[in-house]
């Protein structure tokens, strides 16, 4: 019984130091490795629009623009160019203007001409083929709507041009003129008579006529 009790006791005694060892703490173990990362979450929903913002103030008015030029009062000027011999209309006269208002004015067929002008006085120059040039003082103003005209001087009865020159050829050649008799005098029936008045001594075939040769 002795021995029973004996290996009794020691059993207990080995089973308390078993439970004794079994409440004691061990040490920490090691970190484990970092785990994947998650997968990316879904984009979250719109947020309602904002309520509108206040009408912002008006801009303060603007500076005021600079003043126009003044107006200019314009009115016409009528002019009628003829002949002083036989007051026929002269078409294609030239007028220039000193001041210089506008460009150079021409006559129609009828010898007329009208241009809008500023108010002011004005000096006119006039000048045709075949005529003295003329000077002219012309007022324009409000209400002078009248055509004003001017009576050109011929330079000579007849004005005649022998034509176009004709250069480049060759000695012994044939050369054909053209040429022009334009009665200032308000005579008819013309005649022709031409005449070398230089240079190597040529032979005139139809002297008398208008296209000799």
């Amino acid at each position: 019984m002795k021995n029973l009790a004996g290996k009794v006791s020691h059993l207990l005694i080995a089973g308390l130091l078993v439970i004794a060892g079994c409440s004691g703490k061990g040490d920490p173990g090691a970190n484990g490795s970092p785990g994947d990362k998650g997968a990316k979450g879904n984009n979250g929903a719109s947020g309602d629009a904002g309520p509108l913002g206040q009408q912002g103030n008006n801009g303060n008015n603007g500076n005021n623009g600079n003043n126009g030029d003044a107006g200019v009062s314009t009115a016409p000027l009528n002019l009628i160019i003829t002949n002083s011999l036989t007051g026929a209309a002269v078409s294609g006269a030239k007028i220039t203007l000193a001041p210089a208002a506008a460009g150079a004015l021409t006559t129609d067929s009828s010898g007329k001409i009208s241009a809008t002008l500023p108010f002011g006085d004005y000096t006119l120059t006039i000048a045709a083929t075949g005529y003295t040039t003329a000077t002219q003082d012309a007022e324009v103003a409000a209400g002078t709507t009248d055509a004003l005209t001017v009576k050109l001087v011929p330079t000579t009865n007849v004005y005649v041009n022998a034509g176009t020159n004709v250069t480049g050829l060759a000695p012994g050649a044939t050369v054909s003129l053209t040429g022009t008799a334009t009665p200032l005098d308000g005579s008819t029936g013309a005649t022709y008579s031409w005449a070398q008045t230089s240079g190597p001594t040529a032979a005139l075939v139809d002297a008398t006529t208008v296209s000799p040769s």
